[in-house]
């Protein structure tokens, strides 16, 4: 990288490389920043911008069996980011820190949940619902419920994560969708955002970046209602998005691409090739 340049533009230009990077491509980004840097103590000054691209991904790690709680696989998302710069999992009541280099735990501590009983047992029927959809519905996919009270009302957000990356075949892809539901008086609104990114690049070099803005409003006689209810709207609007997807997918492939070519030739006939010598074509190829 040129040095005319002052550190802090070099850290800030690496910084949008990590983060803009394909999915499940991190490792070998930051190899390329690293080589392109040229210094590994400036090199450090990028952390931050690892650790953002980790949150927005909804990163998953594993958390060891502790103290008596289980094992399990939290996320890593800007909902559970502590002002201690670590991560709270709401299921086991724990917080955590991680490196965002080596992508592993560093330390875990209990977790202080400030949320009453009620709420909490909302949240974990919300989990139960949301892992039992996940389970069924993604092949490899992570879930994560997290609860906090504002302005009266309890708001649960649920994040998913789910990837494949195959780079021995060349491609790879990444759905997030992240929820928030909010409840007040019998009632719960609905508004979540699905993301999905895909990258192709054998003998080519193609991303695929898609997203979908989500709300709906549902009535709940109680927690477990609820609970039943969210999973439901999660099959239903998640199911619709992704058969759009494909269809549109389909449609790009078999109409779009295609229109990008000439139906026919300048000439506006087909080329006989039956008769190339009787074309100026045929006159210069037989010459030669």
């Amino acid at each position: 990288m040129s040095y005319d340049l002052p550190n802090d533009e070099k850290v800030k230009i690496c910084a949008d490389f990590i983060q803009t990077g394909p999915p499940g491509q991190f490792t070998d980004v930051y190899n390329d920043v690293r080589a392109l840097l040229g210094d590994d103590e400036l090199l450090k000054d990028t952390a931050p911008a690892a650790a953002k691209l980790h949150r927005d991904s909804f990163l998953s790690v594993e958390l060891p069996e502790e103290n008596g709680k289980p094992a399990v696989r939290a996320m890593v998302t800007p909902h559970g980011n502590t002002i201690d710069s670590c991560y709270l999992e709401p299921r086991t009541q724990r917080t955590f820190s991680f490196n965002p280099i080596s992508r592993l735990v560093e330390s875990i501590e209990a977790a202080e949940i400030n949320t009453d009983e009620d709420a909490e047992a909302c949240r974990q029927a919300i989990q139960t619902a949301v892992d039992e959809y996940v389970e069924q519905y993604y092949v490899d996919g992570t879930s994560t419920v997290y609860c906090k009270q504002e302005g009266g009302c309890n708001i649960y957000t649920v994040c998913i994560e789910s990837h494949k990356f195959s780079l021995a075949n060349f491609w790879c892809g990444m759905w997030t969708s992240e929820y928030f539901i909010s409840t007040e008086n019998g009632s719960a609104e609905i508004r979540g955002k699905i993301k999905m990114r895909v990258h192709y690049f054998e003998d080519a070099n193609i991303q695929l970046q898609a997203g979908k803005d989500v709300n709906e409003t549902i009535s709940s006689s109680s927690t477990d209602d609820l609970a039943d209810k969210v999973g439901k709207y999660l099959l239903k609007c998640e199911g619709t998005y992704q058969s759009a997807v494909n269809e549109n997918y389909i449609a790009m492939a078999g109409d779009c691409f295609k229109s990008l070519r000439r139906a026919l030739p300048i000439t506006k006939s087909k080329l006989d090739w039956g008769k190339i010598a009787s074309y100026r074509v045929g006159d210069e190829i037989s010459k030669k």
